[in-house]
């Protein structure tokens, strides 16, 4: 019945991420938006990423934590380890 409602493509998706995570809606969620809106998103956390700014009071460690995970979804593909070092610490210099 949930076969007739999707494309070729979008039931093969499904099946794969149901395969992985059958019982939890969150990720499937995530899954799903990653897969069919993914550059969306990159592109929405891009914009994140580049107005980040360490709100007062915030601790460091903090601040780098979320710096990491904004960047993260902003270049879901990554880059080289030296590459996403070198910008995390620019970013986390300028504030």
């Amino acid at each position: 019945m949930l076969r007739a409602k999707f494309t070729d493509r979008a039931f093969s998706v499904i099946q794969a991420i149901l395969k992985e995570n059958p019982d939890d809606y969150a990720s499937i969620k995530e899954s799903l938006l990653d897969h069919f809106h993914g550059d969306e998103n990159a592109d929405l956390y891009l914009k994140k990423f580049n107005k980040t700014k360490r709100k007062p009071g915030e601790k460091i460690v903090d601040y780098a934590h979320r710096l990491q995970e904004i960047f993260k979804r902003a270049y879901p593909m990554g880059y080289g380890k030296k590459s996403f070092t070198v910008i995390l610490i620019q970013k986390f210099i300028e504030g």
